[in-house]
Parts: structure tokens; sequence; C-alpha cells
């Protein structure tokens, strides 16, 4: 299997182009073969590229390639926490519409300090 570092972590093309968002690509990758179910250095699965790269549909396609969305990388995020991270609000509430948790006080933290965050308010308010 071929990697290329990208800010200082080893991924297949296939994550390069899941964190890049570009479906075209995706979708000519797992097209010739490309594994989603590869996992790149420090353990970090093809969902945590889906979701940074903010494209919902991309994620529901890996999600059929049966990647799990629930996983915890190493010295990583879940992919829900990389989503409110990125202010990917849309993704953040597909994450919870495909039933990854969100109900525990830690999720609702998270969120609760983005919003704050991206509204200029602060964050005791």
């Amino acid at each position: 299997m071929t990697y290329i570092e990208l800010f200082g972590v080893a991924m297949t093309p296939l994550m390069a182009a899941l964190e890049s968002g570009v479906m075209e690509s995706i979708k000519l990758l797992l097209d010739h073969g490309a594994d989603p179910k590869m996992v790149a250095d420090q353990n970090i699965n093809t969902a945590y590229f889906t979701v940074e790269g903010g494209n919902v549909d991309a994620l529901d396609l890996m999600i059929e390639h049966g990647v799990a969305i629930d996983y915890e990388p190493m010295h990583m995020n879940f992919p829900l926490e990389c989503a409110v991270r990125n202010d990917e609000m849309e993704m953040v509430k597909h994450l919870i519409a495909l039933g990854v948790p969100s109900e525990t006080s830690i999720w609702r933290s998270l969120i609760h300090t983005r919003r704050a965050y991206s509204s200029g308010r602060s964050i005791e308010q």
C-alpha cells in the first residue's frame, strides 16, 4: 500500500481524498480498489478523514462501505468531536442522526462551547 504524508500523518490516497472532500476522487479511488477500512498511522480510520473533509455525502459513502463512525483513534478525537471542533454543524447533525453518542454532558459541553465561540459570545454566557 502506498502512503502519502500530509501534516505529519501517513495516509492512503483515499484518506487524502476524503480529507479534501472531493467526491469524484473518492469514488474513483473506491472504484479502483481502495480499501475504505484501512487505518493510518496513529490508528486513524477513514471516518476521521471524512469528517475532517466535511462532506456528508462522503461520510454516507464510507458507511455504505462498512466504515465505523464511532471509532476512537489513538491520540485523536472521535469523529463527532472533530466535526464540532471544525464548526461543521451539518456534519454534527448528521453524525447525531446516525446514532453517534451525543447525549453525554461532554458532547453537550463541546457543542455549547463551539457555538458560543463561533457566535463571538463569551463561554460564560
